[in-house]
């Protein structure tokens, strides 16, 4: 039996990125609110800045996969 569930969130992650204005977030969103943004130092928490998709990959590939990763491994194509 085919699980149809993966087509049917492809077509829900198009239809709605479909739908949103490309933005840069550093230059769109965070340089306007430039004077509202502040920084702290916080204790390891597991936070990465992944910056490309091939650091996303490499930490994808060093994690658990959820049910909700499998979706998005399958919008966004495979790991190799």
């Amino acid at each position: 039996m085919v699980d149809t569930r993966v087509d049917e969130e492809r077509c829900s992650v198009h239809h709605v990125n479909s739908d949103m204005p490309e933005l840069d977030f550093s230059r769109d969103i965070l340089q306007a609110a430039a004077q509202r943004l502040r920084v702290m130092a916080v204790a390891p928490c597991g936070w990465s800045d992944i910056g490309t998709p091939e650091r996303l990959k490499e930490c994808l590939r060093s994690r658990p996969v959820s049910s909700g990763a499998h979706a998005a491994l399958a919008v966004f194509g495979t790991l190799t």
